[in-house]
């Protein structure tokens, strides 16, 4: 998964706002809970994961467009997960490749930046470096 939307926070109860979703949470965190094992500790607060996009690491432009179509097709459902009790952050994360470059931009449309800004929601670019191939 290359774009998630996370909504989470510390007094989240994110059992019950599963439960009133339509969207498919893939993974919930919850607060207290051991971290998987490659982390230490627990949870500090409770967070719902959900898949926007499968495209690659290396393709922002498809995972732009399928963000800005979930946005479109789940404003409503987005916008209740938002408001929902406990919930202090919600953020459209997109995975991206390391493009191994002294200067490394990326772009982001008003579209997608209009919409996720209507709905409450931020944006985060996590780079990571790019797969060794040999």
């Amino acid at each position: 998964m290359s774009c998630v939307l996370r909504i989470g926070g510390k007094k989240l109860d994110a059992d019950a706002l599963v439960g009133t979703l339509t969207l498919p949470a893939y993974r919930v965190d919850r607060k207290g809970e051991p971290r998987p094992l490659r982390s230490r500790g627990a949870f500090d607060e409770s967070t719902i994961h959900v898949d926007v996009s499968g495209a690659d690491f290396a393709d922002l432009p498809t995972q732009v467009a399928d963000a800005i179509s979930f946005l479109a097709v789940n404003a409503d459902a987005v916008r209740t997960a938002v408001r929902f009790p406990g919930v202090r952050h919600a953020t459209l994360d997109f995975a991206v490749e390391s493009k191994d470059v002294a200067i490394d931009s990326s772009y982001l449309p008003p579209d997608l930046l209009k919409r996720a800004g209507e709905l409450g929601v931020g944006i985060e670019l996590s780079v990571y470096p790019r797969a060794k191939t040999e």
